[in-house]
C-alpha cells in the first residue's frame, strides 16, 4: 500500500511537471534578489487507515469489528529558501488533531467467566510533524510545479479510554484510562504540488502564491499503548505485549498562501526555465 502511494504522488509530480513543460514557456528576468524566502501558511486534511497490527489486536482482543477511517484536520506553517535556481531548502511545522471511538458487545463463555460486555472506546490524537524539506522546482513561471522530500521526527500524544459495562461478576475487565502519553519518532513525507502566481511578477509582491499540494506522511513510533489493559486479561494475552504505531502513514492534500521575504540587490540578466 505504502509503496503504491508513493508512486501515486511520484507521478502526479511527473504529470504537473510535463504540463507545464508543454506549454515552452521561458523567461527573461532581473536577478533581483541575492535571497529568496517564503513564508507558508496553510490547512488541509489528512486520511488514514490506522495501523494493522493495532486493528487485529482491537479485532481479536476487544471484539471491535469498527477500523479507524480518520480524517485529520491539519494546519501548517512553513518556510523556504531557495539555494539554487531548481532547488529550495525548508522547514514546517503541521499540526493535527483527530479523534475516534467505537462500541461493540462481547458475549463471553470461559471457565468462571459467564455473561456479556458492553464496551465503548474514545481515543483522541494530537499529531505535530516537524521536519526539513528539499524542493525541486523544474521551470520558474507564474503558474509553477515542485516536488520534494521532507524528514524529521513526529511528537504524537495519545489518549485512550475505554468504557465498561458488564453483567459478570468480579469481571476483571473494568476499562478506564488505558493510555495517555506522548510519543516522538521518525517522519518522512513525500509531496508535488503547484504554485500559482497571484501576480507574473510575483516575487515582488509581499502575497505570494496559492499553493495546492499532495502528499504521502510516514511515522515510525512504538508506543506501549496495552500496558495498562493487559493487566485487564486473565489469563494474559501475548499479542497485549507488542507496541505498535497507532497512525503510521496518511495521504493529505492542503491549500496554502506564500508570502516573499525578499532582499533585493543589483539587477543582473539571468535565463530562468
Amino acid at each position: 500500500m505504502i509503496k503504491k502511494v508513493i508512486i501515486f504522488v511520484l507521478i502526479f509530480g511527473a504529470w504537473m511537471f510535463d504540463s507545464e513543460r508543454a506549454t515552452g514557456e521561458v523567461i527573461l528576468s532581473d536577478q533581483k534578489y541575492d535571497l529568496k524566502s517564503i513564508v507558508i501558511l496553510g490547512m488541509g486534511g489528512g486520511f488514514s487507515s490506522g495501523s494493522d497490527a493495532f486493528y487485529d489486536v482491537f479485532l481479536n482482543e476487544f471484539g471491535s469489528t469498527k477500523r479507524l477511517l480518520a480524517i485529520m484536520p491539519t494546519l501548517s506553517v512553513g518556510t523556504k529558501v531557495t539555494i539554487s535556481p531548481q532547488y529550495r531548502f525548508g522547514f514546517h511545522a503541521n499540526f493535527q488533531v483527530v479523534s475516534f471511538s467505537s462500541s461493540n458487545g462481547q458475549m463471553v463463555d470461559e471457565p468462571g467467566l459467564k455473561g456479556y460486555r458492553n464496551l465503548h472506546q474514545n481515543f483522541e490524537i494530537t499529531n505535530m510533524p516537524l521536519f526539513l524539506s528539499l524542493d525541486y522546482i523544474p521551470y520558474t513561471s507564474q503558474f509553477r510545479t515542485y516536488s520534494g522530500l521532507g524528514l524529521g521526527i513526529v511528537v504524537i500524544n495519545t489518549k485512550w479510554e475505554e468504557g465498561v459495562n458488564s453483567t459478570i461478576e468480579q469481571d476483571t475487565r473494568i476499562g478506564g484510562l488505558h493510555y495517555e502519553d506522548t510519543d516522538i519518532g521518525a517522519f518522512g513525507r513525500v509531496y508535488a504540488g503547484v504554485e500559482l502566481g497571484f501576480d507574473k511578477n510575483y516575487e515582488d509582491y509581499f502575497l505570494g502564491s496559492l499553493i495546492i499540494e499532495a502528499s504521502y506522511s510516514h511515522t515510525i513510533v512504538n508506543a506501549d499503548m496495552f500496558y495498562k489493559v493487559r493487566q485487564q486479561f486473565n489469563p494474559p494475552k501475548e499479542s497485549l505485549n507488542q507496541k505498535v504505531n497507532f497512525v503510521p502513514g496518511y495521504l493529505q492534500l492542503s491549500v496554502n498562501v506564500s508570502f516573499n521575504f525578499n532582499r533585493k540587490v543589483g539587477s543582473s540578466k539571468q535565463r530562468n526555465f
